[in-house]
């Protein structure tokens, strides 16, 4: 069984990474294109996989790619999930969001405890004992945000729903009525709130005032002609290929060539908050990950000040990511000969 991968690149802007091979994880089961992704500042990383032989849904590693533990099964149970959502780190902790519910694991695997979040409600960053979380009242057409403690998940409202301009941002251009969850990354002062089709940043205050926007004034890119119907046949063959289970079954899942080709063309953002697409490294600039086909962007700010961009080797749409500490995580696609659909590239600051 084939390995994760870990390629190099070296960065305009940032100190060349450090190389950290990743051995070979065992029957951890086939990893999505949609799987999730987290990184601690120690370098553990922590990824969802289908399923794997004893039904556990989220694999961690650490940085050398170590098997560390297998966590959440499926079921309804405290530590159990039927769809993880969100995978997030605090220090060593892992927590794990999913069915309207969040737990903590250890490193090692240990479940510390389980608790019920407001169905409505998407965790999105977590510090020292706080959660901060994009609530939608209606599911579909609002979004605010919310800062929930850790110990009882009850909180305050930081800002309401339908208040501009975090309502703007979360507009889709092709279909208005639609919410689109934005980037998000919380600052020592405040959180970043982050448009991709607009390619529009707006830094908050802690109270939710804003105190600046700034970005790179770039259009949403759209695929048509020949790049759209390769684009397609692209996806339709990922998608297609098949994958190998925990009996050693080759299995197929079903292919929605018409929903890939509205997906293909619709435009893509330059990053999404569902795929942590604003990410902060451990010096505290900004990273917006701006997927642009066989690669990844990197653009870098310091404050608001744009300060360059780094290319990455790495294809897929979207393109998930995680950064903590002096670490970068990149979920990518792995080449069509490969066996597995998907690879983390892990970079060291």
């Amino acid at each position: 069984m084939p390995s994760m991968l870990v390629s190099l690149a070296l960065f305009q802007t940032i100190a060349a990474p450090t190389a950290l091979p990743l051995r070979a994880l065992g029957d951890h089961g086939p990893e999505r294109r949609t799987a999730w992704l987290a990184v601690s500042e120690r370098g553990d990383l922590a990824f969802t996989t289908g399923f794997s032989a004893d039904e556990t849904l989220v694999t961690l590693v650490d940085s050398t790619g170590a098997l560390l533990a297998r966590v959440g099964r499926k079921g309804d149970g405290p530590g159990e999930f039927r769809a993880p959502l969100r995978l997030m780190f605090r220090d060593s902790t892992l927590f794990v969001f999913g069915d309207a519910r969040l737990s903590a694991f250890t490193r090692r695997g240990k479940h510390l405890w389980t608790r019920a979040m407001p169905p409505t409600d998407l965790p999105m960053a977590i510090h020292g004992d706080s959660v901060d979380a994009f609530s939608s009242p209606d599911l579909t057409a609002t979004l605010g945000i919310t800062r929930l403690s850790l110990t009882t998940m009850r909180g305050r409202e930081i800002i309401a729903p339908r208040v501009e301009p975090l309502h703007a941002l979360t507009r889709s251009a092709q279909a208005p009525a639609r919410t689109v969850i934005p980037g998000y990354v919380r600052t020592d002062d405040g959180f970043i709130v982050g448009n991709g089709g607009r390619y529009e940043l707006v830094k908050f205050d802690a109270s939710g005032v804003v105190r600046e926007r700034f970005g790179r004034s770039l259009p949403s890119r759209k695929l048509s002609g020949a790049a759209l119907e390769a684009e397609v046949q692209q996806r339709v063959a990922r998608a297609r290929r098949p994958f190998v289970g925990p009996d050693n079954v080759k299995r197929e899942l079903p292919v929605d060539v018409a929903r890939i080709r509205r997906e293909a063309a619709a435009p893509w953002a330059h990053f999404s908050g569902r795929n942590g697409g604003l990410q902060r490294d451990a010096r505290g600039r900004i990273i917006a990950i701006v997927p642009q086909g066989d690669s990844v962007g990197l653009d870098l700010f310091d404050r608001s000040r744009f300060i360059g961009r780094a290319a990455v080797a790495c294809a897929g749409h979207p393109i998930m990511a995680a950064s903590s500490g002096r670490f970068l995580a990149l979920l990518c696609d792995l080449p069509p000969t490969a066996d597995r659909e998907v690879g983390v590239r892990l970079f060291r600051w």
